[in-house]
């Protein structure tokens, strides 16, 4: 069954199982009313119908398997629905009974000598005919109860409605004494018990899904959901009881049927209008809050698109200054470097003015790569994205070869198995770059530097990750990790401009991922990024050469 998703679900579950249990202490009470003689256990109005023994038997039936089939374990269930086949049969062979005119049936088997004690009184106590279909469509509905198509689930509310229907008109013939209502034939009428458990387990049947079948529009959250909730009980009670209330004042003979029959309907009108207003007063207040909860919508929609359009101008006019300005600035740190080389070659110059050159020297060039750092961050976001398959063994295997191939203390780097990742593969070669890279300068310093390479799958995610022994970071200062610029580690530890982070930040960002590290400051540090897996009908095209060179930063 889907969960119950709103209190009204809830509270119709519940009910359901109430009124079952309801149903089985009534079926147990009159059976005890029979075994012990008990007369108003069996008959609740003094000198009218007794529910037969084999009614209550069924009741019984009945309840139990209701309990068994909304259970999920299969033994209780299929144990559930012979109940049901059992109720089903027994009333069907009632029924033919009465077509065959049989007398002293199957509804005399069971206290047989009170029974007969009964008749001898002229109390009625036979299973009536009424009381059998009913119990022929209690057994078929409780039987399709659980059934998981919708035509099955359908078929079982409408027969616990026809039985409702049945036994709310013999409920009515017995509060308007009236004979006709509450037996098909005067002889064999229903008991009042009878029509209230039938009543009961009815509506059980309805409720035990109240997400499904008839009960999904009742206890719908929409309108019509609420309004029936509101009505239904009123389009009940209210011309049961004013009939009754009118029949009662036509008995003490203080007016007529024509004007009983005349007040009836003028009080229907007044009384569903005054039910009625209510509850168009709150849909027109639900209709009034949602228009301005609409327009509110679409206003906040315009603002979110107004300052969307104002942030796409300011980040195009932030990125083509970046740009602007790292092109500018790349002439002018030429010539600075240009002549301080002339200087220290074609010049005489004592060993103060040497070492002073050589620090502007130096400089401009660190201002150069940070230039080209700079460059690179704005240029990602203008490249567009050519995803594809990309086989991550082969291209994580390829860089690490080419980042270790002239280091002395090379790392110990274990590259467990990689499963294919779907993006761009330049930009995904230069995450790799700025990671690797990383791990294996941050591990150096180690007297044997080891790295670990691998992937686990996570929802519809990718999650890799690379893992190194060296000198990771406090995780106080994680905030500033992924920022422009900011290192956590000094200059002189550990050399680097402190951008190739937030490179590969918004590489994931634009291939809708996420990045993050854990580490333990001496101990090492693990990173992590996800990406989409790769659409199963893709094919794995041949790893294309490596289009830019491994980065040193």
């Amino acid at each position: 069954m889907k969960p119950l998703a709103s209190k009204a679900q809830k509270q119709f579950f519940i009910s359901a199982y109430i009124f079952v249990y309801i149903v089985i202490t009534i079926a147990i009470a009159v059976l005890g009313g029979w075994f012990f003689s008990i007369d108003f256990l069996k008959r609740i109005i003094p000198g009218v119908v007794a529910m037969n023994p084999l009614t209550a038997l069924l009741f019984v039936f009945s309840g139990m398997a209701f309990l068994f089939i909304a259970t999920p374990k299969k033994p209780y269930k299929q144990l559930g629905k012979f109940l049901a086949i059992l109720t089903a049969l027994l009333g069907g062979v009632k029924l033919l009974e009465y077509g065959l005119e049989v007398q002293n049936g199957i509804d005399t088997i069971l206290f047989k000598s009170e029974l007969i004690i009964d008749q001898k009184k002229n109390l009625s106590n036979s299973l009536a005919i009424n009381t059998a279909a009913c119990f022929v469509l209690l057994g078929t509905s409780l039987y399709l109860m659980d059934k998981h198509t919708v035509s099955g689930k359908r078929i079982a509310d409408y027969l616990a409605t026809t039985i409702l229907l049945i036994s709310l008109l013999s409920i009515i013939g017995y509060l308007y004494v009236v004979d006709v209502f509450y037996a098909f034939l005067k002889k064999i009428p229903m008991a009042f018990h009878t029509s209230l458990s039938f009543f009961l387990i009815g509506q059980a049947i309805i409720y035990r899904y109240p997400n499904q079948g008839i009960m999904r529009h009742i206890t719908s959250h929409r309108a019509g959901g609420v309004v029936a909730r509101k009505i239904l009980v009123a389009v009940i009670l209210i011309p049961i009881m004013l009939g009754g209330s009118l029949l009662l004042l036509e008995w003490r003979k203080l007016f007529g049927s024509d004007f009983s029959a005349a007040i009836y309907t003028l009080g229907i009108i007044v009384l569903f209008f005054v039910i009625c207003m209510p509850i168009i007063r709150s849909l027109n207040e639900a209709d009034a809050a949602r228009e301005k909860a609409e327009a509110k919508l679409l206003q906040t929609i315009e603002d979110l698109k107004t300052r969307t359009t104002q942030l796409e101008t300011s980040n195009k006019e932030l990125e083509s200054f970046s740009y602007s300005i790292s092109h500018d600035l790349r002439a002018p740190l030429r010539a600075v470097d240009g002549y301080a080389q002339i200087l220290l070659h074609d010049y005489p110059l004592d060993e103060e003015a040497q070492k002073l050159l050589y620090i502007i020297s130096h400089n401009g060039k660190k201002m150069g790569i940070l230039i080209d750092s700079l460059l690179s961050f704005v240029e990602i976001a203008k490249k567009g994205i050519d995803k594809k398959c990309i086989h991550m063994q082969q291209l994580v295997t390829r860089v690490v070869e080419r980042t270790i191939d002239s280091m002395e203390n090379t790392p110990l780097v274990t590259i467990e198995s990689l499963p294919p990742a779907y993006g761009d593969q330049n930009l995904i070669l230069q995450l790799l770059e700025k990671l690797i890279s990383n791990a294996i300068k941050y591990s150096s310093k180690k007297t044997t530097p080891q790295i670990r390479i691998g992937a686990f799958t996570q929802a519809n995610k990718t999650v890799y990750y690379i893992k190194d022994n060296g000198d990771g970071f406090d995780m106080r200062h994680y905030d500033k990790l992924f920022m422009v610029f900011h290192r956590l580690h000094h200059q002189d530890e550990f050399d680097g401009v402190g951008i190739g982070l937030a490179i590969a930040q918004k590489i994931i960002k634009i291939h809708n991922g996420e990045i993050w590290a854990e580490a333990t400051k001496g101990e090492g540090a693990v990173f992590y990024f996800s990406l989409d897996n790769y659409p199963q009908a893709a094919t794995q095209k041949p790893l294309q050469e490596l289009s830019e060179p491994l980065s040193d930063k």
